[in-house]
């Protein structure tokens, strides 16, 4: 599996992400654990969308060209996750992880930071068929998956 950034753009953006080995979507109260919560600004406003925030919410997917930058352009409350300026993306609340599945088998967490400093970059990296998401931006540069960035199995 390889990692792919800045691939065909013009301008690299520097992302660090992560792979949760294998799929972790516990219950939580509410029935948002595993959620994804779509909040979007539409004509550059400022719009609110219910998720529970008590153990964070990430950023998965990316969905507008404008940046989704966290604490500008997006970020949480006490009752939900908050977007303006345009920035349009899936979000999801993060919930307590077991260090032990039920069946015994160990989760493992990894995170990669992969950074394209203005041209393509590849980063490997072993998954064993987890999914991949952007976990936090580190650039204003729009981070989208499948044009800014991206992976090949």
């Amino acid at each position: 599996m390889k990692l792919l950034v800045g691939a065909g753009m013009p301008l690299w953006p520097v992302l660090l992400w992560t792979a949760l080995m294998p799929e972790t979507a516990l219950a939580q109260a509410g029935g948002y654990a595993g959620e994804v919560v779509r909040c979007e600004s539409r004509d550059m406003g400022w719009v609110h969308c219910d998720i529970p925030t008590e153990r964070g919410v990430d950023l998965i997917r990316q969905l507008s060209d404008n940046s989704c930058v966290r604490g500008s352009e997006w970020g949480t409350d006490r009752s939900g996750v908050w977007v303006t300026l345009g920035c349009r993306a899936e979000f999801r609340a993060r919930t307590a992880v077991a260090a032990t599945r039920s069946d015994g088998e160990r989760r493992t967490r990894r995170v990669v930071r992969c950074e394209s400093n203005g041209r393509p970059q590849s980063c490997p990296v072993v998954l064993q068929g987890a999914p991949v998401r952007l976990l936090r931006q580190l650039t204003s540069l729009p981070c989208r998956e499948g044009h800014s960035w991206g992976y090949r199995r």
